[in-house]
């Protein structure tokens, strides 16, 4: 598949990659691809799990400033995912799987059901979460963040 996409989107997912936040255009584009995914599924009345009601460019910002400390050792993670992913595919290949330390420590078909338990468990911690597919290069990376009460 070929896509055709302005320069001005090029020149954001090349700042993208460069920010150190993601290691190729094809995964700045599918977590654009499973942001607007999301968005429609919460349009039509199928929400996911966490929803946020600040304005995307806040959540966005918000995002890229809480990533920076975990970069690195999301990375480390991503390494080592790939190190095992023969043998994390035959046992779960389609799940949404949780890794720390280099560990698997969790799984889910759902990745909100995952997410959701993996930061009770690990509040903020760099914890990698990635869908085992077929090629393991496919890495998903959320933010997280607390917003202890709102202000109105």
């Amino acid at each position: 598949m070929n896509v055709s996409i302005t320069t001005d989107m090029e020149a954001w997912i090349q700042q993208k990659i460069a920010s150190g936040m993601y290691t190729s255009a094809s995964e700045v584009i599918r977590e654009a691809l499973r942001l607007l995914h999301r968005t429609e599924q919460a349009q039509w009345g199928q929400p996911s799990a966490v929803q946020y009601s600040l304005p995307a460019p806040v959540v966005r910002r918000v995002n890229e400033v809480a990533a920076r400390p975990h970069e690195q050792a999301i990375a480390q993670e991503h390494a080592l995912f790939r190190a095992q992913h023969t043998q994390l595919a035959a046992v779960y290949a389609g799940q949404f799987v949780a890794m720390y330390g280099g560990q698997l420590v969790d799984h889910d078909p759902d990745f909100d059901a995952l997410f959701a338990r993996v930061r009770t468990k690990f509040g903020n911690a760099a914890v990698m979460l990635t869908q085992v597919n077929a090629e393991p290069d496919s890495v998903i990376t959320r933010r997280g963040f607390r917003i202890e009460q709102a202000v109105q």
